[in-house]
């Protein structure tokens, strides 16, 4: 071999002859490339060589699709670890690609399954719906699949619609009814035109438009003017001219009579202030309410801004906040909140000499 490489030099001979041989010699000492192989089961694996101490060793290495689940090995392309247990991935998906197959294989409980094609409902599979076009169309109501065009989930079940336009649908209980005639009355629908829901029973008679409840009882809203009807806590009164409630009971004011806390009481012996704290033996003819203070009609005291302040109405006082003044010789200024007495018969003027008086000794004597 050295004499079909020599030249008219015999030291560049000797030379390119040693270049040759090491060349051969690196080539039939450098490893092939790594190797793609599948086990029996489809489980991927590289071969990798190498020349170790002038050895060759060839050690099988674990392919970038190996996984693990519960400590074994799989194929993430073939394979699925469901709840600790290695699964096949669905025939739909055996000649997709490693992207769709990451996308679209998904665990139901110890199953894998297509989430284009199927539905995992409360952890219970529903496979093979029609088609991928008709999956958008379905939905999972408690561990069953419904199709939302002719059914509608109540209380965990489907439901059929019959006739009841999709959009229109709602659930009352276990049962469909459609919103724009009827209503839920309890966990029963009832048709609003021509019946009325009162305190959870549905009664008949007259719709919302019609009749109103009281109580468990419904009655006609025309009857309330012809016959002067009133409902007092769920009991119905005829004939009630000028009459109030006063809890189930009615009263006239009128007479005399009162209402404090849902029980009456004598306006000529008794005083209730705030609708429910009532003063025995002290009689509403002779005093007023401010509110949870007392005022005797015939001190020179009024209530402003429920403060009792000095001051009556039948002598020209008024109120201005929580202050009362003299309607003859003052006027009450300035917004909600923050309103002032000033002496004078209009505003604009009153302002007008206080600002042009800074002296607050004067403006202490005109305000007294």
């Amino acid at each position: 071999m050295a004499a079909q490489f020599s030249s008219a030099s015999g030291s560049r001979g000797h030379s390119f002859s040693a270049v040759a041989l090491c060349a051969w010699t690196l080539l039939f000492l450098l490893p092939p490339p790594a190797s793609g192989f599948q086990q029996d089961d489809g489980t991927p694996f590289q071969l990798r060589h190498e020349h170790v101490n002038g050895e060759h060793h060839v050690q099988k290495r674990r392919a970038p699709e190996l996984a693990t689940c519960s400590g074994q090995e799989y194929n993430t392309t073939l394979k699925r670890c469901c709840e600790g247990s290695i699964v096949s991935i669905p025939s739909s998906l055996s000649k997709a690609s490693v992207a769709d197959i990451t996308r679209y294989a998904w665990c139901c409980s110890s199953s894998s399954y297509d989430i284009r094609t199927s539905l995992c409902c409360g952890g219970s599979l529903r496979p093979d719906i029609v088609s991928k076009a008709e999956r958008s169309h379905y939905r999972c109501c408690g561990t069953d699949a419904i199709d939302v065009r002719t059914a509608k989930c109540c209380s965990g079940a489907g439901r059929p619609l019959h006739k009841v336009p999709a959009a229109e649908a709602q659930c009352c209980g276990g049962e469909v009814f459609r919103n724009k005639t009827q209503s839920c009355c309890g966990t029963a629908p009832f048709n609003t035109e021509a019946e009325l829901c009162c305190q959870g029973v549905i009664v008949p008679g007259g719709g919302i438009k019609t009749h109103m409840c009281c109580g468990a009882v419904s009655y006609a809203l025309a009857d309330i003017e012809a016959h002067n009807m009133l409902c007092c806590d769920g009991q119905v009164y005829e004939n009630a001219v000028d009459a109030k409630c006063c809890g189930v009971t009615t009263y006239y004011p009128f007479e005399g009579q009162g209402c404090c806390r849902g029980e009456l009481y004598d306006r000529s012996q008794d005083l209730c202030c705030q609708g429910r704290d009532l003063r025995s033996g002290i009689p509403e003819t002779e005093f007023e309410c401010c509110a949870y203070g007392v005022i005797s009609r015939q001190s020179d005291r009024m209530c402003c801004d429920r403060t009792i302040v000095r001051g009556r109405l039948e002598t020209g006082h008024a109120c201005c906040g929580r202050e009362s003044y003299k309607r003859d010789a003052q006027v009450c200024c300035g917004p909600s909140g923050k309103k002032e007495v000033l002496f004078g018969h209009n505003c604009q003027t009153a302002m007008t000499e206080r600002n042009q008086h800074p002296d607050p000794n004067l403006i202490f004597l005109w305000k007294k």
